[in-house]
């Protein structure tokens, strides 16, 4: 009777360890899942990147989730291993450096591409936000694959 009982308190727990890695998961996949509900707009770039807009698409914020502070008007966007870059309105070019947190501030775009070459960058590629936003919400297409475990 008492081998039974630890059998299935093992059996209980290992399937709850189970439940807890999934939803561990799917939080994590949450994030580059979700296109945003009614008058808010996110576009997941690298976690916790991403691009959002409040009421008009015409107007993205680059930022980290749940942090106010933004790069706004950004109106082109790419990702290429870990390194996010974009043009703002008015001329104004950057580059994120994922993995240690850096932000590149450029003022024209053969800095922007001087900066990606340096970061092993060769071919950047732009692309509209409003139309990688379109492939995200409508086809689940992000700019980034996280790694599978």
């Amino acid at each position: 009777m008492i081998a039974l009982t630890l059998a299935c308190c093992n059996k209980a727990k290992n399937a709850i360890n189970a439940t807890a890695e999934k939803a561990t998961d799917h939080l994590r996949l949450g994030f580059y899942s979700d296109p945003g509900a009614w008058d808010y707009y996110r576009m997941p770039l690298i976690e916790p990147w991403q691009v959002d807009a409040v009421d008009d698409t015409t107007i993205w914020h680059l930022g980290k989730k749940d942090e106010t502070t933004t790069i706004s008007n950004v109106v082109q966007v790419g990702v290429t291993d870990s390194i996010i870059y974009f043009s703002c309105k008015g001329n104004s070019y950057g580059a994120i450096d994922t993995r240690c947190d850096s932000v590149y501030e450029l003022s024209d775009e053969a800095s922007l591409r001087n900066t990606l070459k340096r970061l092993g960058i060769e071919h950047p590629k732009l692309l509209r936000i409003d139309s990688a936003y379109n492939q995200f919400a409508h086809k689940k297409k992000t700019l980034f694959t996280p790694p599978s475990k």
